[in-house]
């Protein structure tokens, strides 16, 4: 029987959540029950282009793609089923920031009403 596949956010990538992200990826414990797919820059490469440890409208906005993204993934038919860790992103309509410890359930709720 194939695995269950799982869309993991990895977060601010400015902050530590790709590190978490990919070190549970990788680990024995989670790929023996799933297939964990990463969602936002989580590479070295992808990494660098963000400031590290601190807020940024650039990290922002690629930690909210990444929930779009794994959201709209997640209403194919056994596609992904989403996880995602806390993220920081900009408040499109104040362009304030809000800090989020674990909202973005909230931001994948509104992704996927806005596409079906």
């Amino acid at each position: 029987m194939p695995l269950p596949v799982i869309a993991v956010t990895v977060g601010d990538p400015s902050g530590i959540g790709p590190e978490v992200a990919v070190k549970a990826a990788r680990d024995p414990r989670v790929v023996d029950v799933c297939r964990p797919v990463l969602y936002g820059p989580h590479t070295p490469d992808d990494l660098a282009r963000f400031p590290c440890g601190r807020i940024d409208p650039e990290s922002a906005r690629a930690a909210y793609q990444a929930i779009v993204r794994a959201s709209s993934d997640a209403l194919v038919p056994a596609a992904t089923r989403p996880v995602q860790t806390p993220a920081r992103r900009a408040c499109p309509k104040c362009g304030g920031w809000l800090v989020e410890a674990a909202g973005n359930s909230a931001t994948a709720h509104e992704t996927s009403e806005s596409l079906r």
